[in-house]
């Protein structure tokens, strides 16, 4: 199904036809049912959100930044060993917002970290055949944060893991 949505959603974004409904929306509640909603398909595995306190309402598409944060955050459970921790931050840093999600799997060579967010790119030194996908997820992620005005980048070490942040504009 998470296929099916994700060639939909690369269709809609070539188009130019990618809706956004853009309200202000609390960005912590939205972050945290993300979560939720992943670690409810995950049984067993453990995502921690940390959130700073009293943080101001965003003007966003709730459906959209919960969408990237939920890929964000399947894509630390997939790439970790089953009993590592997924983090989920979110605080405010002058005129923006970030949220990261940091996990200790894989991680990503360091000459791979510049094409993670092309269309289709898979990093070709994944074990063949252990990790489905298409290489769409972090593609479209990219599109819904530039269509907020936000940035979208990683961090990793091969064989330590990965942080993957992204920011929003506070208004």
């Amino acid at each position: 199904m998470a296929l099916i949505d994700d060639m939909l959603n690369l269709t809609r974004i070539k188009a130019g036809e990618l809706l956004y409904h853009f309200e202000q929306m609390d960005l912590e509640l939205c972050l945290r049912e993300a979560a939720a909603a992943v670690q409810a398909a995950t049984p067993g595995r453990v995502i921690e959100v940390n959130a700073e306190p009293a943080l101001p309402a965003v003007k966003a598409d709730a459906g959209r930044i919960g969408q990237v944060a939920k890929n964000l955050l399947s894509n630390a459970l997939k790439y970790s060993p089953g009993n590592a921790q997924v983090k989920l931050a979110l605080y405010r840093k002058s005129d923006r917002f970030e949220i990261s999600v940091s996990d200790h799997g894989i991680g990503i060579p360091r000459g791979k970290l510049k094409r993670v967010f092309d269309r289709f790119y898979r990093v070709d030194t994944l074990p063949k055949g252990k990790f489905e996908g298409l290489g769409l997820g972090l593609f479209i992620a990219a599109e819904i944060i530039h269509k907020h005005r936000g940035n979208i980048w990683v961090e990793s070490e091969e064989g330590k893991g990965s942080v993957f942040y992204f920011s929003l504009p506070v208004n």
